[in-house]
């Protein structure tokens, strides 16, 4: 038939329906059990490939009689069974005990209004009626008495298919994990902030150990803890996503089931799968799918948003741990000890490897302070750490000053006859009220092996009285060019030595100071304020004494200097290589070789071991490596996990809505049998026999019905609920076609 036939013939269905309907009550009737599924984009789109020779009519209100019906005089409807007449009264008495399939599950709807004759009524199954019928008109007058609607918790059909996915044992299990990790992660961040850390970052497991190149890629570089977490995330995030997409396939089936139905894009044409998942909870809200569509949006951050942050909910970091140890203190100062005449040149040597050379400075220094040896006698068994004491030390420095030329005098005298060494320079100077002298020889040029240019340089001490600070200590410095014999760059420097005791907190590393060895020094925190000149008399003058007295020659070098001035200048060509005899070069140079010389001196030799040591507290302090909670990270992943946690609160109530559902949807057949006996199947057949349909059967019908997505599609109602079929109802409908 053609389309004009057709639509003449559902036109006449409309007047024909009731005749068919009587004639259904009285034969009994029976439609096609119906299965379905969520799986294809739509309802209409999975059936649209099979064929089937069971159809419905078009109606505007129910379901309408086919043109080839009306021919044959037999005005039955698609999907109805006729029983025959002596199972009749059987039908019927089986149909009057079956409830009604369509429950009212929306809060707005109000019960039927049940005339009082037709209350009552004979038999068990009247009285049952008639009980219910009073309770609803009894429920009635207490909302409209109240003034308010009474809230129902929705209850699925009888039979009904729900997916394990919805049901509150597994929904249960997913709100127990969620509240766990809100809670683990909270209480993880509390102790992480409380204690510094909440799980220490010791050494490799065995396993790993024994393997460097996983150690270094699993333990080494933190990949076990940042990895880890976000894959059970992962985990528990495809769980909540499990029941998520459960929910989205069971949408069209829930629309379906309601009273008044849905419109076709809600239900037989929906598909939330065919939508991108970074946009399909925005078609949700469109489609006034609320708690749908928050129950993507959730999952959505769930994937883009949690599990990135979770993999930086951990990270490692240092920390101190402090105890009390006590340790001895077993040396002390004991000027007496250079009476024994200590080898300068060789703590000299000392002093100058560690500030030349970059060398480890000796024991018990620093290079510019003197410590007392320090044993403890037991460490706690903590591994290595550092040891904070509060200790004495002693130190010497000298305040140089540069003499201008017009402070000092220099006479040269030469010896006459040749003698040697062939001139004298005889240098005067006053620094501050203490007259320095000194004769200066120069050798005569023609010795062998001399350079033509060379650097000379003395230094002496000068005694002064006590106004004038004890002693000054002098250096002066000139380049003899031998080929002209002329003086140049002359210069003299005059400092005055100073010694201290200075309190503080002395840090040293711990691994070796129970066994009584030297630790390395890491610091020293002085107290400025806390400290004194102390001036010891006989290691001072010993100290400033021997300092000028250790010479040496090398006639192959172009210095002319002692011990003490050679260092001096090897450290300035340090600090200035392009001019080491420069004055100011010279004077930071001697003040730094000072302080590092004294201090040696006192750590190998003036500091002596001590009859009755003295026991002090100290600080034993470790650094640990230890997993911290990011906090931010914890907060917005918390805040997630809670959403979700009150979501899947609300899955109890939305896994109880009624559903058409009355298998587990699989394959082509279960959404076939939804179908089955629906006016939706004649339609989709039609379009099928067209000439030039292409296999799209969605934009096949959406151009045959431009309002298609508008029509309101609903399961019609059925004495036997197990065999209801849906009935499409064109809410509006396209303009009538013109001749």
């Amino acid at each position: 038939m053609d389309r004009r036939n057709h639509a003449a013939g559902l036109g006449s269905g409309t007047q024909l329906m009731e005749q068919g309907m009587t004639n259904s009550r009285a034969t009994g009737s029976n439609h096609t059990p119906s299965t379905t599924g969520a799986r294809p984009p739509s309802l209409v789109s999975a059936i649209s490939s099979t064929t089937t020779t069971q159809v419905a009519a078009e109606s505007s209100t129910s379901s309408l009689i086919p043109q080839h019906a009306l021919e044959n005089g037999n005005p039955q409807p698609l999907g109805i069974q006729v029983l025959p007449r002596q199972n009749a009264v059987t039908e019927q008495a089986r149909l009057d005990r079956t409830p009604s399939f369509q429950h009212s599950f929306e809060t707005d709807e109000r019960p039927t209004r049940t005339p009082v004759s037709g209350v009552f009524k004979t038999g068990w199954q009247g009285l049952t009626d008639s009980i219910r019928s009073l309770n609803q008109r009894y429920r009635l007058l207490v909302e409209r008495w109240q003034g308010r609607k009474s809230f129902r918790i929705p209850r699925p059909y009888h039979g009904q298919w729900n997916s394990w996915k919805t049901r509150w044992l597994w929904l249960s299990l997913i709100l127990f994990i969620t509240m766990s990790l809100v809670i683990v992660i909270l209480c993880l961040d509390s102790a992480s902030r409380q204690n510094t850390g909440f799980a220490p970052l010791g050494s490799a497991p065995a396993f790993l150990s024994k393997r460097p190149v996983l150690e270094k890629a699993l333990w080494s570089q933190g990949i076990l803890y940042t990895t880890l977490p976000a894959f059970l995330m992962t985990l528990y995030i495809m769980m909540v996503s499990s029941s998520v997409t459960s929910f989205v396939e069971l949408q069209p089936f829930l629309d379906l089931a309601r009273s008044n139905g849905g419109p076709a894009k809600t239900t037989v044409m929906l598909d939330y799968r065919t939508y991108p998942i970074l946009y399909s909870f925005v078609v949700a809200f469109r489609n006034k799918h609320t708690m749908l569509g928050v129950y993507m949006l959730l999952s959505v951050l769930l994937t883009v948003a949690v599990v990135p942050l979770t993999a930086f909910l951990f990270t490692d970091g240092s920390f101190n741990f402090e105890s009390v140890v006590p340790v001895t203190i077993a040396t002390a100062f004991d000027e007496t000890s250079v009476l024994a005449i200590p080898d300068l040149r060789l703590i000299m040597d000392f002093a100058s490897a560690f500030r030349i050379y970059n060398g480890h400075a000796p024991p018990w220094t620093d290079g510019e302070y003197a410590f007392p040896k320090i044993v403890a006698a037991k460490l706690p068994p903590l591994g290595s750490g550092n040891l904070t004491a509060n200790v004495t030390a002693h130190s010497a420095y000298i305040d140089c000053r540069i003499i201008p030329e017009k402070e000092y005098t220099v006479t040269r005298v030469d010896h006459i006859g040749g003698s040697i060494p062939p001139f004298t320079l005889q240098i005067s100077s006053d620094d501050c009220g203490c007259v320095v002298t000194n004769n200066f020889n120069i050798r005569h040029k023609s010795l062998p092996n001399l350079q033509p240019n060379a650097t000379y340089m003395t230094t002496w001490r000068t005694s002064c009285t006590l106004e004038t600070e004890y002693s000054r200590l002098s250096i002066m410095t000139v380049l003899y060019n031998q080929a002209v014999d002329i003086l140049t760059n002359f210069s003299i420097i005059s400092c005055v030595p100073s010694y201290w005791q200075t309190p503080g907190s002395l840090t040293m590393a711990t691994p070796s100071l129970s066994s009584g060895s030297a630790p390395t020094i890491h610091s020293f925190v002085k107290n400025e304020s806390d400290a004194k000149a102390f001036r010891p008399p006989v290691v001072s003058l010993f100290f400033e004494s021997s300092l000028h007295t250790i010479g040496s020659f090398n006639p192959t070098s172009d210095v002319e200097a002692n011990d003490f001035g050679r260092h001096i200048l090897s450290l300035a060509g340090k600090y200035n290589e392009s001019s080491p005899i420069a004055p100011e070069t010279l004077s930071s140079a001697v003040q730094v070789l000072f302080s590092s010389v004294y201090s040696v001196l006192l750590s190998t030799t003036v500091m002596q071991p001590v009859s009755a040591p003295v026991e002090e507290n100290t600080i034993h302090t470790r650094q640990r490596n230890r997993l911290v909670v990011v906090s931010p990270v914890a907060y917005i992943i918390s805040i997630i996990l809670s959403g979700v946690a009150l979501a899947i609160v609300t899955m109890f109530w939305y896994g109880r809505q009624p559903s058409v559902l009355r298998e587990e949807p699989v394959g082509i057949l279960s959404h076939a049998g939804i179908l089955v006996g629906s006016d939706l199947l004649e339609k989709m057949k039609i379009m099928k026999d067209e000439p030039g349909y292409n296999g799209k059967m969605v934009e096949a019908l959406k151009d045959e019905y431009p309002y298609l997505e508008g029509w309101n599609c609903k399961l019609e109602d059925s004495a036997d609920h197990r065999m209801a079929r849906i009935v499409s109802i064109a809410t509006t409908r396209p303009p009538a076609e013109t001749a």
